[in-house]
């Protein structure tokens, strides 16, 4: 027991609970409104300076409050709007508590190919989740908290269209990329392929925006050649450009212009093969040729037509036409023809009527006769001045 002569110290000691999240206010003599000494966690105190009224029992009281605690957003422009403290909202306050809810919004719109990845905190916190889309919350520790975003480089793919003559060709997939998963730090410089393409000549690289508009042309400053006509253009992504580039799906458009060539198609003989498509005698790889040949060449009979290209398929035939698909050539149409095989007679005629047999006269060539490689039909006829008869001549058949 205290007593006023011989134990008059009552020494008291309170616990520290800052890690709790609480602050000591000090000791207080029962009903005081004062710290008896300041904030101190142990102290001591004379029996005579607290005499109680009535009693022997000597009361203290040890007072504690929750601790408000700062959180700081740094840098603030890092986050959409200030944080919000959902516990402190739905009990009415304004502090932040040990154990309150906190919701930081990261944004990454100050870091131009970026997206949050997390957030981190300069003191340990628990309980931490959430997503950039939706918000990160945390508890709030015992201690003021400093929060920052943190980002990742986004990965950026190029897409590639193939316009030729001017005008986007379904289907046809001549440009490519060279890569894949660009960023703006690390793996900045995206570079589109050309290759060389049968049938046609290179025009240029085009980069759009991401609405699909303002086409920028890649400079010849920017494009290399492998030495066989390969062409490859390097476009560099930046900070300073992939908002205006990249769509929401990270890609970044790219066109590959190409012109096609303009081939020539020679006929031999050109009087007897007539091109009837396409109209305007333009000759590009792909294109459906249609042509007519003529079967009217006297004394020859028509074979068959044939082209110069190697592999060149010609379907058709004499009463609808011809078509083949134009190569990435010239090509030489040959119309053959045959010579027609003729057999040759004579019918010997005496005043007017025809006689059914007679050695008057007769073929004296040998058949068969053609055009050009037998062309001569020698007759002979026996003369009959003799007999009372004259020779008029010879006469076609009619």
């Amino acid at each position: 027991p205290f007593k006023i002569a011989t134990n008059p110290d009552i020494k008291i000691t309170a616990t520290s609970k800052e890690s709790d999240g609480y602050e000591f206010l000090g000791f207080y003599a029962a009903g005081g409104t004062s710290p008896l000494n300041g904030t101190s966690l142990e102290s001591t105190f004379k029996v005579a300076d607290y005499i109680p009224a009535s009693g022997t029992e000597i009361k203290f009281v040890a007072k504690y409050q929750k601790r408000s605690y700062l959180v700081t957003l740094d840098p603030a422009t890092d986050f959409d709007g200030s944080y919000q403290n959902t516990t402190a909202a739905s009990a009415g306050r304004a502090s932040n508590l040990m154990g309150d809810e906190i919701k930081v919004m990261p944004t990454a719109g100050n870091h131009p190919g970026y997206e949050v990845s997390g957030i981190t905190t300069d003191v340990v916190v628990v309980d931490l989740t959430g997503d950039a889309a939706s918000g990160y919350t945390f508890k709030m520790p015992a201690s003021d908290v400093t929060v920052s975003a943190s980002y990742s480089e986004i990965k950026y793919n190029g897409l590639v269209a193939t316009y030729i003559d001017g005008s986007e060709a379904t289907g046809k997939t001549f440009g490519a990329m060279a890569g894949a998963d660009y960023t703006v730090s690390t793996n900045p410089a995206m570079k589109v392929k050309a290759p060389v393409e049968d049938g046609y000549t290179f025009d240029k690289f085009i980069v759009v925006d991401k609405n699909g508009a303002n086409p920028l042309q890649i400079s010849d400053y920017n494009i290399t050649d492998d030495g066989s006509g390969n062409k490859t253009a390097t476009f560099t992504i930046s900070a300073a450009n992939i908002s205006d580039y990249a769509s929401a799906s990270n890609e970044v458009k790219f066109r590959v212009y190409y012109k096609s060539n303009l081939y020539a198609i020679s006929r031999v003989p050109e009087d007897k093969i007539a091109i009837t498509s396409p109209a305007d005698g333009k000759y590009t790889v792909g294109k459906e040729i249609k042509f007519a040949v003529l079967d009217d060449k006297p004394g020859y009979a028509f074979s068959n037509v044939t082209s110069d290209v190697t592999g060149l398929s010609i379907s058709g035939d004499l009463a609808s036409g011809y078509s083949f698909e134009m190569p990435a050539s010239d090509v030489t149409l040959t119309a053959s023809y045959s010579e027609i095989e003729y057999s040759a007679s004579v019918t010997v005629n005496i005043d007017g009527v025809d006689q059914s047999s007679s050695d008057w006269a007769s073929v004296t060539s040998t058949a068969p006769f053609k055009i050009a490689t037998n062309p001569d039909i020698k007759i002979t006829a026996i003369s009959k001045e003799s007999e009372g008869y004259e020779f008029l001549g010879y006469y076609a058949a009619g």
